[in-house]
């Protein structure tokens, strides 16, 4: 009778700690998702395509958009934030997500200081990141010719996707906005990224920050890894999206050393982390979709590194005062249908 008891003592106490464990891991995942759904807060809504004049802001081969001499200083507007016109997706198995980086010490005032295309193939299980120059001359709806990192000043990520979507006939929907100043806690938290430097690169550090690296894959810390990220000292703003497109590729390497082997404690406190750098117009389920099928160590995924505009298709010039890069438009549009949708 007395082991009969025990049994079934020991059940109910079972019982009991079963439940608090399943009540915590649902606490903890409504927790998640209410950190993710909060990143889409402020979210830009989507309005209907202008159907009567779809893609006007296009740039015919040999044409050009008259300039609106209204619009060469941004920071003498007012930001305004303009729905992101809604596109057809070209191809079902095509997720195309625009990364927008947001660096609070470049003095922009709001401009995007950089612009990279996130292209997920989850047929061909690729990624393809596509870096696009700031200083493109193209037409921004409404403003003229300008520089293509304008748009994000004079309309947020709505105005910033239609300029690329009208100019490069794609089919963006989703954007991230990140804060690269939030990156360093990020970088820590996962322990660091391996990122390869080249001789000069590796020399200047050294010199200017007393750190002890050397050519070939070094591992950077969070704050080593933005002020690899920001160098204009070597190259030119080619070579610094190239960087930047490296530190990307590195955290993504880093995160999939960790899928699948990350404690919930610790997946908590990446989304708080993630949570503070970014925001976004993706619903937490395609955030967390996304995240399944790209994050996780059984995943075999090629990514591939480009930018626009392709080599070639620019050269540099002054106008209205700026330095831009006068681009062959059309060209880098029949690269990057090629390149995404394999047309």
């Amino acid at each position: 009778m007395m082991r009969r008891k025990n049994r079934k003592k020991w059940a109910a106490l079972f019982a009991i700690l079963m439940a608090a464990i399943v009540l915590l891991l649902l606490i903890m995942a409504c927790y998640t998702y209410w950190r993710l759904d909060r990143l889409s807060e402020n979210a830009v809504p989507f309005v209907g395509e202008d159907m009567e004049n779809p893609g006007s802001n296009l740039i015919p081969s040999g044409q050009e958009a008259e300039a609106n001499p209204e619009t060469e200083n941004p920071q003498e507007k007012t930001k305004e934030q303009v729905a992101t016109l809604f596109k057809e997706i070209y191809h079902e198995d095509v997720i195309n997500i625009l990364l927008i980086g947001q660096d609070t010490q470049s003095g922009d005032h709001g401009r995007s200081d950089t612009m990279i295309l996130l292209s997920n193939n989850q047929k061909e299980r690729s990624v393809c990141l596509i870096s696009f120059m700031r200083d493109i001359l193209i037409p921004i709806e409404g403003r003229g010719l300008d520089r293509l990192n304008h748009a994000y000043s004079y309309g947020g990520p709505g105005l910033c996707i239609n300029t690329i979507n009208q100019n490069f006939d794609l089919d963006i929907q989703k954007y991230v906005v990140i804060h690269f100043d939030e990156m360093i806690e990020l970088i820590d938290l996962i322990g660091g990224i391996d990122v390869s430097l080249s001789k000069e690169e590796a020399a200047l550090y050294n010199g200017r920050f007393g750190w002890n690296l050397q050519e070939g894959v070094n591992h950077l810390a969070g704050q080593m890894a933005l002020s690899h990220s920001r160098n204009r000292t070597i190259g030119s703003d080619f070579e610094r999206t190239r960087r930047q497109r490296d530190i990307l590729v590195a955290v993504y390497n880093r995160l999939l050393e960790h899928g699948g082997r990350e404690n919930i404690f610790h997946l908590i406190d990446l989304v708080n982390q993630v949570s503070k750098m970014v925001r976004t117009n993706m619903s937490p389920w395609e955030i967390i979709a996304l995240a399944n099928n790209n994050i996780n160590k059984d995943t075999d995924i090629e990514i591939s590194l480009d930018r626009i505009p392709i080599d070639g298709t620019w050269k540099s010039q002054t106008y209205s005062g700026m330095r831009i890069l006068k681009t062959d438009i059309e060209a880098n549009r029949e690269h990057l249908r090629s390149l995404i949708y394999a047309e």
